[in-house]
């Protein structure tokens, strides 16, 4: 239940935005494997890392899927509302299927917000950045497959942000995988 503390996977909340929300700057937030149908609005300072079995409390990403499941929210999945001070990973989770009518399918990155072995897939957005709006933020050891965007950046609309060591395939749109400006680096 969210009403529980959260501080062991006895005690653990039910949703991911529930942990932020206590959370305080440099706190981990350890999600387990399993498909959440929610949104996560990001803090400052406050990591996120996926992959952890509910059984053992081992992580591996690549063999305990985190899945934030985008059907029926409209809604970016994951979204820093501002620039943080603070370093803030989101790592080891795969988000999917978001669709709405705001910049980033699924994922809005500002300065500081750090977006790591994630996969994105099948997300769209009418505006820019099928997976991702980076302005200013990091991608970097990332999958992103088959997203779109109407506006620039099928994948990415990369605004002074750095995408790296990252597979774009399948997205289309304008500027199908990167619209890189803004002295972003690809």
């Amino acid at each position: 239940h969210d009403t529980q503390t959260g501080t062991s996977w006895g005690t653990a909340k039910l949703s991911i935005q529930a942990a932020v929300d206590i959370a305080s700057a440099g706190d981990t937030i350890f999600v387990a494997e399993g498909t959440y149908n929610q949104s996560v609005k990001l803090k400052d300072g406050i990591h996120i890392f996926g992959g952890y079995s509910t059984s053992t409390g081992e992580r591996d990403y690549d063999i305990y899927y985190t899945i934030l499941e985008g059907i029926g929210l409209e809604k970016t999945l994951i979204t820093q509302t501002s620039t943080f001070t603070n370093i803030t990973y989101v790592d080891g989770i795969t988000l999917q299927n978001a669709n709405h009518s705001s910049n980033g399918g699924a994922v809005v990155l500002k300065s500081n917000g750090v977006l790591s072995h994630c996969t994105i897939r099948n997300c769209y957005t009418s505006g820019s950045g099928g997976a991702v709006y980076n302005s200013k933020g990091t991608v970097v050891n990332c999958l992103i497959e088959l997203c779109e965007s109407m506006g620039a950046g099928g994948a990415v609309h990369n605004l002074g942000g750095i995408v790296e060591n990252t597979i774009i395939r399948g997205c289309k749109g304008n500027y199908a995988a990167i619209r890189n400006e803004g002295n972003g680096i690809v």
